[in-house]
């Protein structure tokens, strides 16, 4: 995160346990360190990555705004969506071809470069 916490600043806190979502809401940051943040709340917050400090099981995710969250949760939506109708399609159109797949690839934001070391080992194997 490059956005420095500060004191008085309220963060928008979504339970990690899935039961607990609607149990969402705003925190106020108490005080902040060098690594972490205390809200009056008494979450301790990992000031880079955002969530509570947990050894096991759910962390808290806290985030600058309610609409980053809801922006992050429509995508997640998105995304397993997408993944469900490439599961769901069974085999490929015969119109699919490896520049297309590339393409996708490319549009998304993954290295072209890497997918096409990994089709080499596998036409290897």
């Amino acid at each position: 995160m490059s956005e420095r916490l500060t004191v008085g600043q309220k963060l928008w806190k979504v339970p990690g346990e899935p039961r607990q979502r609607k149990y969402a809401g705003w925190v106020e940051i108490e005080s902040v360190g060098r690594k972490w943040a205390t809200t009056k709340q008494r979450d301790r917050i990992h000031i880079e990555t955002l969530r509570t400090q947990s050894g096991y099981g759910y962390q808290d995710r806290f985030y600058l705004s309610r609409e980053e969250y809801e922006e992050e949760f429509r995508l997640a939506c998105a995304w397993s969506l997408l993944e469900g109708k490439f599961r769901a399609l069974g085999a490929r159109r015969p119109s699919t071809t490896i520049e297309k797949i590339e393409q996708a690839i490319s549009l998304l934001g993954y290295d072209v470069a890497e997918f096409r070391a990994a089709l080499s080992r596998e036409e290897g194997r």
